[in-house]
């Protein structure tokens, strides 16, 4: 297997200091996903960094077509090899259970092994993301999410592997109205607890009843639910 990809998202403030220890030291860099205008430094940063390898940069706010198809070419070039990404670094604290939207290296041998066991036994390729947290409660590496492969269309219905995807982008794909693309992103696909805060409080009405209704799925679907890494183990063994 080849060394997982590295991603970093510019918009997000809690990846800043990554961005800035990246930019500055030899750790090579896949792709960059950043909004030039609010976050100039950074993005500078990066883009003349001489550690950056074949890195995709853009400007989320002027070049929206550029972008998706960007990100339409990215996910076919990843789509039959597997990529591995850590949504935030797994130590770090705080947060220490946040989404932090950023992806960071594999520096733990036993961590990379076990997502790539991960892969093997859920026959996951492309893009497909497990989100492990340490629990400072346990002390214990614990999966938050696992989101499987969707190929092309995770650009409508899901985020890219942590990074959160400016909202036009699912009108773009779906060819809906920006209320309807709501309703069903929510409605049918597994949400970061990040993602839902985000739509609500863009939401300029009803919000109340949104906040009900995520409270309803969540007690239904147990989105938030932390569950231990033992759960899973009967998967490689």
């Amino acid at each position: 297997m080849s060394n997982p990809a590295l991603v970093l998202n510019c918009n997000n403030i809690m990846a800043w200091p990554v961005i800035r220890l990246l930019g500055k030291n030899n750790i090579p860099v896949d792709a960059i996903f950043g909004n030039r205008k609010t976050k100039a430094n950074y993005y500078d940063i990066l883009k003349n960094s001489k550690y950056i390898r074949n890195a995709l940069l853009f400007d989320e706010n002027k070049y929206e077509e550029n972008l998706i198809n960007l990100l339409i070419e990215y996910g076919q070039q990843c789509k039959l090899k597997p990529v591995l990404f850590l949504a935030s670094d797994s130590v770090l604290i705080p947060p220490h259970l946040g989404n932090t939207s950023i992806a960071t290296p594999f520096y733990d041998e036993q961590l990379k092994q076990l997502c790539e066991d991960i892969y093997k036994k859920l026959n996951l390729v492309g893009y497909a993301n497990i989100e492990i947290k340490l629990d400072p409660r346990d002390n214990e590496y614990k999966i938050i999410e696992i989101t499987t492969n969707r190929c092309n269309r995770q650009f409508a219905v899901t985020t890219l592997n942590g990074l959160n995807l400016p909202n036009q982008l699912y009108r773009f794909e779906l060819n809906l109205s920006p209320q309807k693309v709501n309703y069903n992103f929510s409605w049918n696909f597994w949400m970061s607890e990040a993602n839902e805060i985000r739509r609500i409080k863009g939401l300029k009405q009803n919000k109340l009843k949104e906040i009900f209704l995520l409270a309803r799925r969540i007690l239904k679907t147990g989105i938030f639910e932390i569950f231990d890494l033992r759960i899973l183990s009967h998967l490689w063994h």
